[in-house]
């Protein structure tokens, strides 16, 4: 499989102070996975958690997590780290939990 990695700073409103999100899509196709990640607090956490709607807890990944099959979002220290799959069929928390796990490892 052959994808095309952007890593940018939010543009204009669509981000929050100190995110970088990194975009992977595959080439002529819409299918794409979205990792961004930007500073936190179990505040922020709890105020997007409730802004989500319907979610469900992820116990064990990171200090605090919440998702649904296509978007994850982690608290880890300082710091969130949102997975958001676009175009592939996925029915469970289980892949965009795996990449987040995985990026936040290497912060």
């Amino acid at each position: 499989m052959h994808a095309t990695v952007t890593a940018e700073p939010p543009v204009g409103k669509d981000g929050l102070p100190g995110q970088v999100t990194c975009h992977f899509t595959q080439p002529n196709s819409i299918s794409s996975v979205s990792v961004a990640v930007w500073p936190a607090d179990p505040t922020l956490f709890d105020r997007m958690k409730t802004q989500a709607g319907s979610v469900h807890d992820l116990p064990g990944l990171g200090d605090k997590a919440f998702g649904e099959p296509r978007a994850v979002y982690v608290l880890r220290g300082g710091w969130m780290v949102n997975v958001v799959i676009i175009g592939f069929d996925v029915s469970t928390t289980a892949e965009a939990a795996s990449i987040a796990h995985t990026a936040m490892e290497r912060l």
